[in-house]
């Protein structure tokens, strides 16, 4: 057996071992040329007021799209078991880029550690097996950071920060 490539390794989650579905036949390229046989995605506005479509089609897409700093915890929650149910290992990817801080992601901790808890709470093997990888795409201080949330609750830090806004105004 090979030795193992040097640098980063994500250890994908068991659900990269099941056969994957044949590929659909392409449409003629005059049915895709129509678009007649297609609906219109649904359409919104982005933050600027410009128009944009509400979904690709693919869970992973519009998490990488959609999921930006700010972005509530609640549509992360809503957005992981679709993206993981569509890919599993490209939605561990993408759990990733989220916290990559060298160039390589968002740098987006507070994503980042609703993913990680969310990971705990649905594929606690897989968060396990990729502490290592996490702490080098984000920091080492990711890890104690983690399992206080873990223990304490994922909202503990912004329940700490709202006590303290509270007190500060008195």
């Amino acid at each position: 057996m090979a030795p193992p490539p040097t640098g980063l390794v994500i250890l994908g989650p068991p659900e990269i071992n099941k056969p994957t579905p044949p590929p659909q036949p392409e449409p003629a390229f005059g049915d895709s040329m129509s678009g007649s046989n297609r609906a219109r995605p649904p359409m919104g506005l982005t933050e600027n007021g410009s128009a944009t479509f509400l979904t690709s089609s693919n869970p992973c897409l519009d998490m990488f799209f959609h999921v930006v700093p700010d972005s509530p915890a609640s549509y992360l929650n809503k957005q992981l078991p679709l993206a993981w149910a569509h890919d599993s290992l490209t939605t561990l990817k993408l759990i990733c880029n989220l916290r990559g801080v060298r160039g390589t992601g968002k740098s987006d901790k507070e994503s980042f550690y609703t993913a990680a808890f969310w990971l705990h709470k649905n594929h606690p093997k897989t968060l396990s097996c990729n502490l290592a990888s996490f702490a080098e795409f984000g920091y080492f201080k990711d890890m104690p950071e983690i399992l206080y949330r873990l223990l304490e609750g994922q909202d503990v830090r912004k329940n700490q920060k709202d006590q303290w806004s509270m007190r500060k105004h008195r």
